[in-house]
């Protein structure tokens, strides 16, 4: 995730959680969310956030450590079902073993 997209998503943030967020701190808030998901497509940071406030009930702000986790449990997750899958296609004849 760039700077840019990391303003992007704090501005988002901002928005939906403006008590809990100073709108006067959005770039030095982009700046750690940048730095934290340097190597994170936007795309999965984003829908990671909302899916967070999408769960919310508690006006909870979903704080960079709290979706770095969510991240890693559904890129698990999804990895397992890959797994899962390839070994239910060599198992069933559909792909060849190297």
């Amino acid at each position: 995730m760039t700077i840019n997209e990391a303003v992007t998503v704090v501005e988002h943030l901002c928005a939906v959680y403006p008590v809990k967020y100073d709108v006067k701190k959005k770039k030095a808030l982009a700046a750690v969310w940048a730095a934290l998901f340097h190597d994170t497509p936007a795309a999965d940071v984003w829908q990671t956030v909302l899916d967070h406030i999408g769960e919310d009930t508690a006006g909870c702000i979903p704080v960079p450590g709290k979706i770095k986790d969510r991240l890693a449990k559904t890129r698990k997750e999804h990895e397992a079902e890959e797994t899962q899958e390839m070994f239910l296609q060599r198992w069933s004849g559909d792909i060849p073993e190297e």
